[in-house]
């Protein structure tokens, strides 16, 4: 993530030496640094839920987080407001966002139960 913000020329020169190509690559690897966070998050939560049985829900809550929010919300600011690839980009993101955040919402709800129990267990053995 901070080689995405700070060096972001330089990775996208590995890859093309066309100046129209790493000037896009430059200005979409930003973007992608901020994914690295929250798909990070995503991806612990998602094992967490799965873990103790959960994947209706974040089943339900990716398709909602990505389709219903980041692939329009993605296309609107890529064509409607004429942001073209950081646009569509930006709505992902977005997408992935909500999607990390709904499942850390999730497991704090699922776990709320097990942590009272458990404090009470420590309260109980001091």
């Amino acid at each position: 993530m901070i080689l995405f913000l700070l060096i972001p020329e330089t990775l996208a020169g590995v890859y093309s030496d066309d100046p129209g190509v790493v000037g896009l690559a430059a200005g979409l690897l930003p973007i992608a640094a901020l994914f690295q966070v929250f798909d990070g998050i995503q991806v612990v939560g998602t094992g967490v839920l799965r873990g103790v049985g959960d994947t209706r829900v974040p089943m339900i809550l990716n398709l909602v987080g990505f389709w219903v929010l980041g692939i329009p919300l993605g296309a609107g600011l890529a064509f409607g407001a004429g942001m073209g690839p950081r646009g569509l980009w930006w709505g992902l993101a977005a997408g992935l966002m909500a999607v990390a955040i709904l499942l850390l919402v999730r497991i704090r709800r699922r776990m709320a139960g097990a942590l009272i129990r458990m404090h009470m267990d420590e309260e109980e053995d001091g």
